[in-house]
C-alpha cells in the first residue's frame, strides 16, 4: 500500500512541475473564493461573503513574480441577524516568493473601492468610506494550473467615519491560471 501511495504522490508532484510562469512571461488567473470577515474593535462576530476576480502576474525573476488583481469582496460583520456587509472592488498588488516551482508566498498592498454599503436590521450612523487600503499576506498553492491562495488582510484604514472599525478578513480563493 505505501509503493502505491508513494507511486500516486510522485505523480502526483510531477504533474504540478509547470505551474510557475518561464521569467519575462505573464499569466491571467480567474478566480473564486470567499472570505471570513471582521471589523476590528467592534465586539462583533465575524461572517461570511463571496470574493471573485482576476489576477495578472508577471514572472520577474525565476524566484519572484508580481500581480494585480481586480476583485469583488464582500465584507463586514455581524451581530445575530444584523449584518454589515461593505461590498468592495479590490485592487491589489502582490511581490509572490515561489519557495518551490508550486508554492508562493506573497505580500504587498491593496486598495479597496466601496461600492455598496449593505446592512440588513443594523443601527450604525454613518456611510462606509468610500475607500479603504490593507496589506494582503498570504500563500499559493499551484495543482496543474489550478491555483489555491490563501491570504489573510490586515485592515489600515477605518470602514466608517464615526468608529475605529477595520476591515481584516481571510480570504480563500480557487484560480485557474493561464499562460500566455
Amino acid at each position: 500500500m505505501k509503493k502505491v501511495l508513494y507511486l500516486i504522490i510522485l505523480m502526483f508532484l510531477t504533474l504540478n512541475s509547470f505551474a510557475q510562469n518561464e521569467v519575462g512571461k505573464i499569466s491571467i488567473e480567474p478566480q473564486i473564493g470567499f472570505n471570513v470577515s471582521n471589523l476590528t474593535k467592534a465586539s462583533l462576530n465575524s461572517k461570511t461573503g463571496f470574493c471573485g476576480g482576476v489576477n495578472i502576474e508577471y514572472q520577474v525573476t525565476k524566484p519572484l513574480s508580481m500581480s494585480l488583481g481586480t476583485i469583488y469582496s464582500v465584507e463586514g460583520a455581524k451581530d445575530g441577524q444584523a449584518k454589515l456587509s461593505p461590498t468592495y472592488i479590490n485592487i491589489p498588488l502582490r511581490a509572490n516568493l515561489y519557495v518551490t516551482d508550486n508554492f508562493s508566498l506573497n505580500a504587498g498592498v491593496q486598495l479597496g473601492a466601496n461600492v455598496a454599503d449593505n446592512r440588513e436590521d443594523f443601527l450604525l450612523f454613518g456611510d462606509a468610506k468610500s475607500t479603504t487600503f490593507s496589506i494582503p499576506i498570504g500563500l499559493s498553492y499551484n495543482i496543474n494550473k489550478f491555483v489555491v491562495n490563501v491570504s489573510y488582510n490586515v485592515g489600515l484604514t477605518k470602514v466608517y467615519d464615526n468608529y475605529d472599525y477595520k476591515n481584516s478578513f481571510l480570504q480563500i480563493t480557487l484560480g485557474y491560471k493561464i499562460h500566455l
